[in-house]
């Protein structure tokens, strides 16, 4: 069972995803750039340097990395920590979503 955590915009209590149904309708399909995501060029060196560590291999299925995932998903709790963060390749970054 998940603790109850803030919506990421109105900050009311809600047990799944990251906003509540309310905010989740009102926001759906307004995703924004990756900049306004907070993936901006900060992210694509940090990213870079996941890579770099990890020889530019998948550490899900060991295919050629292009992406640096969260291990613990930043819906969930997760940070951009260097421990946090792993080299995937895509199929395998959008295929974990935020599980």
């Amino acid at each position: 069972m998940r603790l109850p955590k803030p919506c990421i915009d109105c900050g009311g209590l809600i047990d799944s995803r990251s906003r509540c149904s309310t905010c989740w309708s009102i926001n759906e399909g307004k995703r924004g750039t990756t900049t306004q995501r907070g993936y901006g060029s900060a992210w694509q060196r940090l990213s870079a340097r996941v890579i770099a560590r990890d020889g530019g291999i998948c550490r899900y299925c060991g295919a050629k990395a292009t992406t640096a995932d969260h291990v613990v998903a930043k819906a969930n709790g997760g940070t951009d920590a260097m421990s946090n963060l792993v080299a995937s390749c895509r199929p395998c970054n959008s295929g974990k979503r935020d599980r």
